[in-house]
C-alpha cells in the first residue's frame, strides 16, 4: 500500500484546471481538495483572498441544480470581464470531471478539441481523460502537445508556472504508470526546478534512480528530504516502502530490519512490517504489527485498510466487515479516489464472503463501481466477474473473468480463486476448477485474501 510516495494526482486535474484558472471564492471548497503537493494551491489560495465574484458563485450554483445552459451563459458573462478566464464551454468539462461524470465530459471535450485544436488547456484535459481510462500511451501524447502549444496571453506569471507544473508532473506520473522511469525521470527534474525543495517531488525522484538501480542518487534525495522537512517519513522507512512497491522483497525485508532499529516507534514502520506479513500469509502476524501501529499513533485510514485485509485472510469475515465499513468511511474523507476504490474492493469482497449464500446490493454496487472507474485493473474486474458468478449470472462472469486474465501481467492467487470457483460451479468443468485452485494455493508468498475460501473450496472438491 502506497503511504508515502506520490505519483501526481490525475484523477484531479479537473480540479486543480479550475483553482488554476478561475481561482475564486466559489470554489474555495475545490482549492481545498487539491493536492497540497504542488504550488497550485497556494496560488489559488492567494488569488481567492483577493476576488470575489457573484457570477461565478451563480454559475456553479446553477451547473450544481442541474441547470448547465444558464451555467455556461453566466461562464460567458464572466469570461467578458476578464480574458484570462478559459472558455466557458471547457470550463463546464471541468465540472463534469470533478464530479466524475467522464461519458458527458468527454462528447463535450470531443466537440470542443475539434473547435479549438490549439488550445493547450483542451489538450490538457484531454491528456486527463486518457488517464481516466488507462490509456496511457494517449495521455503522454496529450501532454506533450499541451506542452508544446501556446497559452493565453492573458495569462500572468504564476499561471503559466502553475501551468508548466501541471503538465511535468502529469507526464511523470503517466511515466511512473508505464514504468518508463528514464521518462519520468526526466519530467521530474524539470518539476524540481520549478520547485526545488518539495519533498515530495524529491520522494519521487528517488523512486525513479531506484527502479533504475542508481542506490547511491537514491540516498542522496532521501536524505536531502529529511534535511528539508523534518515532518516528513524518514529516509530509512522511505527505502522499505521503495523496496516494497518494486517487489524486491528480499530488500524490502532486510529494509524494514533497518527501519525497526532506527524508528521503531515510528506507525509507518509498523504498518509496513504489517504489510510485510501480509506478503508472508500470516495475518495473525499483522494484526499484531497493526495493533502497534495504532498503539503508536497511526491514523485510523491507515491502519483500517490492512486490518481489513488481515481479517479477511484469517477468514473472520464478520469482523472484516465491520472494519472495511470504517476504513470505506475514514478514506472517504481524503482526496484519494484509489484508496476509496480500495476501501469499496475490499469491503465488497468481504461481504460476499460473510453472506455466502447471496450477494448483499452494496458488494455489487461497490464492485460495479470499480470496475467501470478502473476498468483496466484485472483485480476490480476479476471481483466484478466472482461475484456474478456467485448469482448465477454465467455469462457475465466469464467475459468479466476471461478480461482480467487478459488484463492481469500475472495471475494471482485471489483471481486464480475467482476462476477455480467460477468453473467448480459447472460440473462439466471441474478439472480445470482443480488447474486454478491449486495455483491459488501453492506457494507461501502474496497477498492472498480469499486463502480461507480457496481451503473450502479444496474440501469441496476433495483436493
Amino acid at each position: 500500500m502506497n503511504r508515502s510516495l506520490p505519483i501526481g494526482a490525475p484523477a484531479l486535474l479537473a480540479l486543480t484546471l479550475l483553482a488554476t484558472s478561475l481561482g475564486d471564492r466559489a470554489i474555495a471548497d475545490v482549492v481545498s481538495l487539491l493536492p497540497q503537493t504542488s504550488p497550485i494551491p497556494q496560488a489559488a489560495n492567494e488569488q481567492l483572498r483577493r476576488h470575489e465574484s457573484p457570477v461565478l458563485n451563480e454559475a456553479i450554483k446553477l451547473y450544481r441544480s442541474g441547470d448547465t445552459e444558464r451555467s455556461v451563459q453566466k461562464l460567458e458573462e464572466l469570461r467578458k470581464t476578464d480574458v484570462s478566464l478559459p472558455p466557458a464551454d471547457l470550463v463546464l468539462v471541468w465540472l463534469l470531471l470533478a464530479d466524475r461524470k467522464v461519458p458527458e465530459a468527454k462528447h463535450k471535450l470531443e466537440e470542443l478539441s475539434a473547435r479549438q485544436p490549439q488550445d493547450a488547456q483542451v489538450a490538457l484535459t484531454l491528456g486527463q481523460v486518457a488517464v481516466s481510462e488507462n490509456r496511457w500511451a494517449d495521455a503522454a501524447a496529450h501532454f506533450e502537445r499541451a506542452a508544446t502549444m501556446p497559452l493565453p496571453n492573458a495569462w500572468n506569471e504564476q499561471q503559466r508556472k502553475s501551468f508548466a507544473w501541471t503538465v511535468l508532473d502529469l507526464s511523470a506520473s503517466v511515466f511512473e504508470q508505464q514504468q518508463r522511469w528514464a521518462d519520468a525521470q526526466r519530467m521530474l527534474a524539470a518539476v524540481r526546478q520549478l520547485s526545488p525543495q518539495n519533498p515530495h517531488v524529491l520522494i519521487r525522484l528517488a523512486r525513479t534512480h531506484y527502479r533504475m538501480n542508481s542506490p547511491d542518487e537514491t540516498n542522496k534525495l532521501l536524505d536531502e528530504v529529511e534535511k528539508i522537512d523534518r515532518g516528513a517519513t524518514p529516509a530509512a522507512i522511505l527505502r522499505a516502502e521503495l523496496a516494497f512497491e518494486a517487489g524486491r522483497m528480499d530488500e524490502a525485508a532486510k529494509a524494514i530490519e533497518a527501519a525497526e532499529q532506527a524508528h521503531a516507534k515510528n506507525p509507518l514502520t509498523q504498518l509496513w512490517k504489517a504489510d510485510w506479513r501480509l506478503f508472508n500469509r500470516d495475518p495473525q502476524g499483522a494484526l499484531a504489527a497493526l495493533d502497534q501501529a495504532k498503539a503508536l499513533g497511526a491514523q485510523a485510514s491507515d491502519y483500517l485498510l490492512p486490518r481489513g485485509q488481515a481479517l479477511l485472510m484469517k477468514g473472520d469475515y464478520a469482523s472484516a466487515v465491520d472494519i472495511l465499513q470504517r476504513a470505506l468511511e475514514e478514506v472517504g474523507k481524503q482526496n484519494d479516489l484509489r484508496r476509496q476504490a480500495t476501501a469499496g474492493h475490499l469491503l465488497a469482497m468481504a461481504l460476499a464472503c460473510r453472506d455466502s449464500k447471496a450477494v448483499p446490493q452494496q458488494a455489487m454496487d461497490l464492485a460495479q463501481r470499480n470496475a467501470l472507474e478502473f476498468s483496466a485493473d484485472p483485480v476490480m474486474v476479476g471481483l466484478l466477474g466472482w461475484l456474478c458468478a456467485k448469482r448465477g449470472e454465467r455469462t457475465e462472469a466469464r467475459l468479466l473473468l476471461n478480461r482480467a486474465l487478459d488484463l492481469s501481467p500475472h495471475v494471482t492467487a485471489d483471481l486464480s480463486f475467482f476462476l477455480a470457483d467460477f468453473y467448480a460451479r459447472d460440473p462439466q468443468h471441474l478439472k480445470e476448477a482443480r488447474t486454478f485452485l491449486t495455483a491459488a494455493l501453492d506457494g507461501t508468498q502474496g497477498v492472498f485474501l480469499m486463502r480461507g475460501k480457496a481451503i473450502e473450496l479444496s474440501k469441496t472438491l476433495g483436493k
